[in-house]
């Protein structure tokens, strides 16, 4: 299971032989990741106010892209070719997606997840946020919050004391909204099965 952590990926995955790529939006609730014995995998993740500029993340909530492969070491994205990136050099790609404007960063988005609320209108975050990612401001706030409550969870605390501290009105409030977004209860989180 993959539970949403506000980031979204492109997956790079050889198995059997084939090479497969997918752009990955922005998860609302956990999902089952299909993964064969013997694959191999470079996943990178992006910050929420990082987008594709063709492939905005209000077309890619809770989807994934194929992207074309043009040859066992290319390639295509957004009508460039790209060299598929190992993990020495997922940097390099980065910053090639980067100068090649595949690649850009919202500011707004930034400002907002770093807390700089009154940058600009509520409406305007909404805006920006709708078309960056996909998802509200709102949804972002309860996905920290669903994090905290998990990362409290882990630690060992009572779960009665993890939704106090994580700001939810009671216990059965936080166990329906870590259900639904992270796919498990918080005694299966407690218990890390």
């Amino acid at each position: 299971m993959a539970a949403p952590d506000g980031c979204w990926d492109i997956i790079f995955t050889k198995y059997d032989g084939k090479m497969y790529i997918a752009v990955n939006g922005q998860a609302t609730t956990a999902v089952m990741v299909p993964y064969g014995e013997g694959a191999e995998s470079l996943g990178i993740s992006f910050k929420p106010e990082a987008f594709l500029t063709r492939l905005p993340g209000e077309r890619l909530v809770d989807a994934a892209v194929d992207l074309a492969i043009v040859s066992k070491a290319a390639f295509h994205l957004d009508g460039q070719t790209y060299e598929i990136p190992t993990f020495e050099n997922a940097d390099s790609f980065i910053k090639k997606l980067l100068r090649g404007n595949v690649l850009a960063h919202n500011d707004i988005v930034g400002q907002v997840l770093g807390g700089h609320r009154e940058v600009v209108s509520e409406r305007t975050q909404q805006r920006h946020f709708l078309r960056t990612t996909g998802l509200t401001p709102y949804y972002f706030s309860q996905l920290k919050r669903a994090q905290k409550a998990v990362i409290l969870l882990q630690q060992g605390k009572r779960p009665i004391d993890v939704a106090l501290e994580a700001g939810y009105s009671d216990q059965p409030h936080m166990a329906r909204a870590i259900k639904h977004i992270m796919g498990r209860t918080p005694a299966q989180i407690a218990s890390r099965t």
